[in-house]
């Protein structure tokens, strides 16, 4: 889903990714959690920059949209 995030910066546009622990499996959520250490780690400006991850109760991955990506 595509969000805004409030900043004393400004406003990022953002997209956040979501589970559902009730209906995904340990696998699931183990690659889940995976993708978001491996976003740590990329650093450029065609690729969605991690902003942070949320592992516990409802796990979210939150990640900046960058500015020549189309609306």
């Amino acid at each position: 889903m595509e969000g805004t995030l409030h900043q004393d910066s400004g406003v990022l546009r953002v997209a956040v990714k979501t589970m559902k622990l009730a209906i995904c499996s340990r696998g699931e959520l183990e690659d889940f959690l995976s993708e978001a250490v491996c976003m740590k780690e990329f650093d450029h400006p065609n690729v969605m920059k991690l902003i942070g991850e949320k592992p516990q109760n409802h796990p979210k991955i939150t990640s900046k949209i960058p500015q020549n990506h189309p609306k």
